[in-house]
C-alpha cells in the first residue's frame, strides 16, 4: 500500500501545489471520495430495486383504477338511455289520458271538422299529409263508416301534444294513436301512398296484430295499464330499426285503441356509437335478451365472430366485470343492465392498452424520481466535499498555527506594542518557545506600563474633574429651565383662577354692599339677588371644572369601560335635543356596531360640545348640526354650528387650560376654558381623538373618533 502511495505521488509531484494546507486539502478529498461514490451507488441500485418492486404493485391499482373510471362512465351511460325511456313513458302516459278523456267525454270534444279521406284503389284509405301536421290511415281490412270517421275527427284535439313531445324530444321519431278496428292518427304525416308503392306499408295491414299494438293491449294488470318497452324490430315504415313504448286507452273497461311512440336506434344511442375510447381499439355494444347485437361501435367488427352464441349467453348472464380471451389477447369486459328493457350495455377493453398506459405513467414517475434521487446525490456530495475542505482547513490552521502566532508576536514587537502576547499551543514542540516569547514580552510591557501609568493617572484626573464640573453644570441649567417653566405655570394657572374668580366675586360683593346700604330699592333686591346667584353658580361651575380636569389628568378618576350599542345610547343621550325649539338636528345612523365606553364620562363630553355650539351659534335659521355615524372601523360624533368660527391662529390652543378665543367677540358668551380640555381628557382615555375644523364668521365642526369594538367589528 505504501509503495502504491509512493508511486502516484511520484507522478502527482509535479502538479501537486507546494503548500502544506493543499496537501491535506486534496488528501482529504481522495481519502473520502472513493468511499463515498461507492455508498452513492450502493443507495441508487437499491432505491432502484424497490422501485421496480413497487411499481407492478402500483400498476394494479391504476388497473383496478381505471376499470372503476370506464364502469362509472359505462353506468351513467346506461342511466342516460333509461332517463331518455323515463322522458318518453310520461308522454305517452300523458297521451293516453288526453285520449281517454277525448272518448269518454265526448260531448266536451266535438267533432273539429268531417274528414274525407282519399280512398286509394289498393282499398285503404288515407289523408294527404300536410306541412307540419299528422295525419290518418284506415286499412283496407276496415270498414269507413261515420261513426270511424267522427272518432278519427275527435283525435285531432291530440295533434299539439303529439306535436309538441315529437318536436322537443329529438330521440322520438313519431308519436301516434291506433284504434282497434285498425285505424291511425299519427305525426309527423307519412306520406302512405309511397310507403304502400315502395313496399314498406301492406294495403290490408291489421295494426292490432303488429308487435307495438300487442306489447300494450297485453300487458294490463288489475285493470292498470302501463307503458311497454318492444324490442327492436324492423318498423313497418322506411324508419328501418325502431322500438316502441305504447300503452292502451281503455273507456269505460273498453279497449279503444293504443298511445305509442316510436325510437330509432340511432338516435337513443348516438352518444354511445360515437363516444371515443382513450384506448383506440376499445368498444361499445348494446345487446339484449335474445343475444341480438342492437348496436355497436365499427372496432367491434375485428372480435365479431368470437362473440358465439355460448360465449354471448355466458356475457349476458354475468352481473361483474371479467376479463377473457378475445382474439387472442385479454380484454376487459364491463356491463350495465337498464332498468326498464331487457338490454345490456357492455365495454370492451384490451388489457394491453391499459397496461401500456400505466406503463407510461409509472416510467415517467421512476424517471422522475431517478433523476431527482441523482440530483440529491450530487447535492449531498457537493456539501460533503464542502465540509471536507472546512475541515481540512482547519485541520491546516491547528497545524500552523503556533508558527503564525509567533510571527505576527514578533512583528507587533517591533511595531512597539510591548503587551504581545501568543496563545501557548498545546504541541509539545511549540509548547516552550511560546511561553519563552510571552515571558519576554511580559518584562518589556511591565517596564513600559509603568511609565504610561503615571501618565495616565495625571490624564484621568483631568478629564474626571472635567467631567464632574460639566455634569453639574448641565444639571444646574436643566433645574433652572424646570423651576422657571413650573413657576411660569403656577403664574399662569393662578393668574386665569384668579381672573375667573375676581370679577364675579367682585360683582357679588358691589350688589351686596348696594343692597347693606340701601341703595337698591326694596322691590329690585330679588332681581340683585339673581344676579348674585347667577354669578356665584358660575364661580361653582369653574370650581367644578377645575376638580373634574384636575381628577381626569391625575387618572384619580376610575372609568366603567363597557359595551355600549352607540344608535340605542346616542338617540337616548340626544332625544331631548332634537327639534325645532332647541334649533338642533340630529341624525343617529341604524345598526352601528358597538364600542368600549363609559357611558357617564362620553355623556359629560358629548355635553360640553352640545353646550359650546349652543353658545357660540348666533344664526337662528340654520340649526346645529349632529350626526353619529361609522367611517373606517371608528364610530364618529360631528356637531356641526353655524356661530362665530374660530381663527386659524386660535385652533391649536382651544384645548389649553383656561384658553378662550377672542373675547372682543365673545365677551357676551359665559365660560372658563375648561370644557374643550375636559372633552380631549375624556376622548383620549377612549383611545380616541377630537378634531375641529373652522371658518371665522360661518362656524365650526367638532368631530370624536372613538375606535369600534373589534369583535362586534368581526361578527358584523
Amino acid at each position: 500500500m505504501k509503495k502504491f502511495s509512493n508511486i502516484i505521488y511520484k507522478y502527482l509531484q509535479p502538479i501537486l501545489p507546494k503548500t502544506f494546507r493543499s496537501h491535506i486539502l486534496l488528501s482529504f478529498l481522495f481519502l473520502s471520495f472513493i468511499p463515498l461514490l461507492l455508498i452513492g451507488l450502493y443507495t441508487y441500485h437499491s432505491v432502484q430495486r424497490v422501485v421496480i418492486n413497487t411499481s407492478s404493485d402500483i400498476q394494479e391499482e391504476m388497473i383496478n383504477d381505471i376499470i372503476r373510471l370506464h364502469q362509472s362512465h359505462l353506468n351513467t351511460q346506461a342511466d342516460l338511455i333509461q332517463y331518455k325511456i323515463d322522458e318518453a313513458k310520461k308522454q305517452v302516459l300523458m297521451g293516453r289520458k288526453m285520449a281517454e278523456d277525448i272518448f269518454q267525454y265526448q260531448s266536451s270534444y266535438p267533432s273539429i271538422s268531417d274528414l274525407h279521406p282519399i280512398k286509394e284503389k289498393e282499398g285503404y284509405s288515407w289523408t294527404s299529409p300536410a306541412l307540419d301536421q299528422s295525419n290518418i290511415i284506415i286499412s283496407a281490412r276496415t270498414d269507413v263508416t261515420p261513426k270511424l270517421l267522427d272518432d278519427l275527427s275527435r283525435t285531432a284535439y291530440l295533434e299539439p301534444f303529439f306535436k309538441e313531445t315529437v318536436t322537443s324530444t329529438p330521440h322520438m321519431a313519431a308519436m301516434y294513436l291506433i284504434l282497434s278496428n285498425s285505424a291511425s292518427r299519427i305525426y309527423p304525416a307519412l306520406d302512405f301512398s309511397k310507403e304502400v308503392k315502395e313496399g314498406y306499408l301492406k294495403p290490408d295491414i291489421d295494426f292490432t296484430k303488429q308487435t307495438f299494438y300487442q306489447i300494450a293491449v297485453d300487458n294490463i294488470h288489475n285493470h292498470s295499464p302501463t307503458v311497454s318497452i318492444s324490442d327492436v324490430y324492423q318498423d313497418i315504415t322506411h324508419r328501418e330499426q325502431v322500438f316502441t313504448l305504447s300503452t292502451p286507452i281503455i273507456v269505460n273497461g273498453e279497449k279503444i285503441g293504443i298511445i305509442g311512440v316510436d325510437i330509432t336506434i340511432p338516435s337513443v344511442l348516438n352518444h354511445i356509437l360515437n363516444f371515443k375510447f382513450r384506448e383506440k381499439d376499445a368498444y361499445a355494444v348494446l345487446m339484449n335478451d335474445n343475444l341480438t347485437f342492437i348496436a355497436n361501435q365499427d372496432e367491434v367488427m375485428d372480435d365479431l365472430n368470437y362473440f358465439t352464441f355460448d360465449y354471448r349467453k355466458k356475457l349476458y348472464n354475468s352481473t361483474k366485470p371479467f376479463s377473457s380471451i378475445i382474439n387472442n389477447e385479454e380484454k376487459y369486459l364491463l356491463l350495465s343492465s337498464i332498468k326498464d328493457t331487457s338490454w345490456k350495455l357492455i365495454y370492451v377493453i384490451p388489457k394491453r392498452e391499459i397496461i401500456s398506459a400505466v406503463k407510461e405513467i409509472t416510467n415517467e414517475h421512476i424517471d422522475e424520481n431517478r433523476n431527482q434521487f441523482i440530483g440529491q446525490f450530487i447535492s449531498i456530495v457537493a456539501v460533503i466535499i464542502l465540509i471536507i475542505m472546512m475541515l481540512s482547513f482547519r485541520l491546516w490552521r491547528y497545524a500552523t498555527n503556533p508558527l503564525q502566532n509567533l510571527l505576527l508576536g514578533i512583528h507587533a514587537l517591533t511595531a512597539g506594542k510591548l503587551n504581545t502576547t501568543i496563545m501557548v499551543d498545546n504541541l509539545k514542540e511549540f509548547k516552550a518557545v511560546s511561553q519563552a516569547f510571552n515571558q519576554m514580552s511580559a518584562a518589556l510591557d511591565n517596564l513600559m506600563s509603568d511609565y504610561i501609568k503615571l501618565n495616565n493617572q495625571l490624564e484621568n484626573k483631568v478629564i474626571e474633574r472635567t467631567k464632574q464640573l460639566e455634569s453639574a453644570n448641565r444639571t444646574l441649567s436643566e433645574t433652572n429651565l424646570l423651576l422657571q417653566s413650573i413657576d411660569e405655570t403656577r403664574v399662569e394657572l393662578f393668574s386665569n383662577i384668579s381672573h375667573d374668580l375676581k370679577t364675579p366675586i367682585t360683582i357679588c360683593m358691589g350688589y351686596i354692599e348696594a343692597i347693606n346700604d340701601g341703595l337698591i330699592p326694596e322691590e329690585k333686591i330679588d332681581v340683585y339677588l339673581s344676579k348674585i346667584y347667577r354669578h356665584l353658580n358660575s364661580i361653582q361651575h369653574l370650581s367644578k371644572g377645575l376638580y373634574e380636569l384636575s381628577t381626569i389628568e391625575s387618572k384619580r378618576s376610575s372609568y366603567n369601560f363597557q359595551k355600549v350599542n352607540p344608535t340605542e345610547y346616542f338617540r337616548h343621550l340626544l332625544n331631548h335635543y332634537d327639534g325645532k325649539e332647541n334649533n338642533l338636528y340630529v341624525m343617529v345612523a341604524d345598526g352601528l356596531s358597538t364600542i368600549m365606553a363609559d357611558p357617564e364620562y362620553l355623556k359629560r363630553a358629548i355635553y360640553n360640545l352640545i353646550d359650546n355650539a349652543v353658545k357660540y351659534s348666533n344664526n337662528i335659521d340654520l340649526p346645529i348640526e349632529i350626526r353619529v355615524f361609522e367611517e373606517d372601523h371608528s364610530l364618529l360624533f360631528e356637531i356641526k354650528d353655524y356661530g362665530v368660527g374660530i381663527t386659524e391662529t386660535e385652533l391649536p390652543f382651544i384645548f389649553q387650560r383656561f384658553y378662550r378665543i377672542d373675547k372682543s367677540r365673545n365677551s357676551t358668551i359665559p365660560g372658563n376654558g375648561l370644557g374643550l380640555p375636559i372633552v380631549k381628557e375624556i376622548v383620549n382615555e377612549h383611545k380616541g381623538t377630537i378634531t375641529v375644523t373652522s371658518t371665522p364668521g360661518k362656524g365650526s365642526i367638532f368631530t370624536i373618533r372613538i375606535p369600534l369594538d373589534q369583535k362586534s367589528v368581526e361578527t358584523t
